[in-house]
Formats: structure tokens, C-alpha cells, sequence
């Protein structure tokens, strides 16, 4: 009974761990899609790859997804993985964690940012937001456009032309 007792507790111990550990979600981006920036990556014969944390909220926009809290962005050279900067609900950072653009979506008594919309992993160049206005979740626009300087590899923004 008292092994049991203790298989059980550490069992509970590692069940806890699991589900309060963050894990880094790894998708490579598909570089055939034909957007003029995917070419000019596809000429330095590298790749981009995203490392990206889900939140544990969900919405509804086309189904039901998952709140991103935080992406990485990496230049994948053979196997080899070169952080770029990361996007999170505050802005964008370069390879220094040092911010870039900021979100222009503040927190306001009615709106609040909970974080990055799914969409984004397919559009990871287009920085968007989720919002809770008045406890409905919904989706904004893209506020800029991230590159990458491949000399110095890192992040850089433009600013969107309307």
C-alpha cells in the first residue's frame, strides 16, 4: 500500500510538471507559396523556421483556436537553428531582445491584449493581435511587417503601405 501511495504521488509530481512546463512548438514555413519576401529568403538557400508557445485560451474565428503567447523566429542553415528575434502581445524583438515596434493595440479599460492569433503561423511576417473587447475575442489587422537583414540575422520592420 505504501509503494503504491508513492508511485501515485510521483506519478501526480510528473502529470503537474508536464502541463505547467511551456513547450516550444517547431513548424518550418513553407517557402513555395510565392510571396516576393519567401523568394528572397529562398535565394540565401536557407529556411525559416518558427518555434512558437499556445496559451491556454481559445477563441472562435473560422473554428476554434489557440491564443499564441510567443513566437520565435529562426534562420535554419542545414541543421543548424540561428535565433532571429521573437514576436509576443507587447511587439516585435530583434536577435538582442531588444523591441523593435511595439504594439500600437494598448491595453484600455474595455480592450485588453490577450496575445497573438493563430492566422499568425500562417502569415508569421504580418504581426497581428487578439483582443478581449468587452469579453468578446476577436482579431485585429496586421500593424506592420516584419524582414530579416540576413547580414546581421535578425528581425526588422517595415511599415505597412497602404
Amino acid at each position: 500500500m505504501k509503494r503504491l501511495l508513492i508511485i501515485s504521488f510521483l506519478l501526480f509530481v510528473l502529470m503537474a510538471t508536464c502541463f505547467t512546463e511551456e513547450t516550444e512548438h517547431f513548424v518550418q514555413i513553407n517557402l513555395d507559396i510565392g510571396y516576393s519576401f519567401y523568394d528572397e529568403i529562398k535565394k540565401t538557400g536557407n529556411n525559416v523556421g518558427l518555434g512558437f508557445y499556445n496559451d491556454n485560451i481559445t477563441y472562435e474565428h473560422y473554428g476554434k483556436r489557440n491564443v499564441i503567447k510567443k513566437i520565435n523566429y529562426y534562420l535554419i542553415k542545414g541543421k543548424n537553428r540561428v535565433f532571429l528575434g521573437s514576436l509576443d502581445k507587447n511587439g516585435v524583438y530583434d536577435k538582442d531582445n531588444v523591441i523593435i515596434k511595439k504594439c500600437p493595440f494598448l491595453d484600455t479599460e474595455q480592450v485588453k491584449n490577450i496575445g497573438l492569433p493563430a492566422s499568425i503561423l500562417d502569415d508569421p511576417f504580418s504581426p497581428a493581435i487578439v483582443v478581449n473587447r468587452k469579453g468578446h475575442i476577436e482579431e485585429l489587422d496586421p500593424y506592420s511587417e516584419i524582414r530579416i537583414n540576413f547580414k546581421t540575422q535578425s528581425l526588422i520592420i517595415e511599415d505597412l503601405v497602404y
